[in-house]
């Protein structure tokens, strides 16, 4: 195989098994007898993309956002209360959603035309978390959803969790009524991220190419003395 050929594969390869880690878990769902479908669409400790401001974060805790996709299949509204929705450790402990995300520029696209003319700028596409301060987490009208692609108007819905930072990235399950989803949550690819990945991405190539390199060399030259013995014993 060429030596450019090598290289590709192997990139290939090695972008295949980042983006498999980082996708396992994502478009995992559960649906329930009462018409309910959550699918999880990422989770990450920490908030990528949000304003935690009135969530207060204590000393050595960590948050965990879950973002979801929640349709409505029924012809009821449905009402999500606080205890149909928590995450479960490995120990066996329940942690519920201290906060619930919309996004900003849709919770606030009342106030756009407002601020416009007097040279307000537009919020940003980024999740406002809403502390959860009573037993019903959400309402979904009837054949309606929160967080879809599909949605009337919320089309990002995050759940907000803070953990003890020692087990923030152990294996976790979240729990939507009857049913669950096993997941881990995992920090979050950041641009260093990417820089450092770039890195031992080239230094492995790098390292490819010379060791195929040498190795063409080294057979070159055995190739070469062995034409030259043969020279001589024709002579």
């Amino acid at each position: 195989m060429k030596l450019s050929n090598l290289i590709q594969v192997r990139a290939a390869w090695a972008l295949f098994a980042l983006l498999l880690s980082a996708c396992a878990f994502e478009g995992a769902s559960v649906e329930e007898p009462h018409g309910l479908r959550i699918t999880m669409k990422d989770v990450y400790q920490g908030v990528k993309e949000g304003d935690v401001v009135d969530v207060p974060l204590p000393n050595d805790n960590e948050y965990i956002t879950v973002e979801t996709c929640i349709e409505n299949f029924s012809g009821a509204e449905q009402v999500i209360h606080k205890e149909d929705v928590f995450i479960a450790a490995e120990d066996g402990s329940h942690v519920f959603p201290v906060a619930v995300g919309y996004d900003q520029a849709e919770v606030f696209s009342w106030a756009v035309p407002l601020l416009e003319p007097v040279g307000g700028k537009r919020f940003p596409h980024e999740y406002y978390f809403f502390l959860v301060q009573s037993d019903a987490l959400m309402n979904i009208p009837s054949y309606q959803s929160l967080g879809c692609e599909t949605s009337s108007q919320f089309k990002s819905l995050a759940l907000l969790f803070i953990v003890q930072k020692e087990i923030a990235g152990q294996p976790y399950a979240l729990h939507f009524l009857d049913g669950e989803i096993q997941f881990a949550a995992k920090k979050p690819f950041s641009v260093s991220g990417y820089i450092k990945w770039g890195a031992g991405l080239a230094v492995f190539l790098f390292s490819i190419a010379v060791a195929v390199i040498i190795i063409g060399k080294k057979k070159a030259k055995r190739q070469a003395t062995l034409s030259q013995e043969q020279n001589q014993d024709g002579g």
